[in-house]
């Protein structure tokens, strides 16, 4: 069964491993936009919001300077409570089960194609 196309910010300081990403994204059918860090992010996800073409998924590195994934995980929540938000990291356990309430699922990377789009569908069909 394939799914709807989705429209996914993808936020990745790291070029190659956020345009690999986004090649992924792409590939699996899905119009990906990128940020290269949470500041970035949230401007982008406003202006896409305020034009009334927002975002249906969010996926964010968790370490990046200036905003970290788990903060721009609550500004986005503050905007949108129901913006699904992935969380990549090489560092899943040093999330703090305090961050969790605004991350509807982390991956670790490195981030495999297969397993990216599984997350993508189990949590767009409410099974996160």
């Amino acid at each position: 069964m394939k799914q709807k196309q989705l429209k996914i910010l993808s936020v990745e300081d790291d070029n190659i491993i956020g345009e690999m990403i986004i090649i992924m994204l792409n590939n699996m059918g899905h119009e990906a936009v990128s940020a290269e860090n949470g500041v970035e992010a949230l401007e982008i996800y406003n202006e896409e919001l305020e034009a009334g073409k927002p975002f249906d998924l969010v996926i964010s590195d968790l370490g990046m300077a200036g905003m970290d994934g788990i903060t721009l995980s609550k500004e986005l929540k503050k905007i949108n409570p129901n913006i699904p938000f992935i969380l990549l990291t090489g560092f899943s356990a040093i999330v703090r089960q305090e961050d969790m309430e605004n991350l509807d699922y982390i991956l670790n990377k490195p981030v495999v194609m297969d397993e990216l789009n599984k997350t993508i569908s189990e949590i767009m069909n409410g099974k996160s």
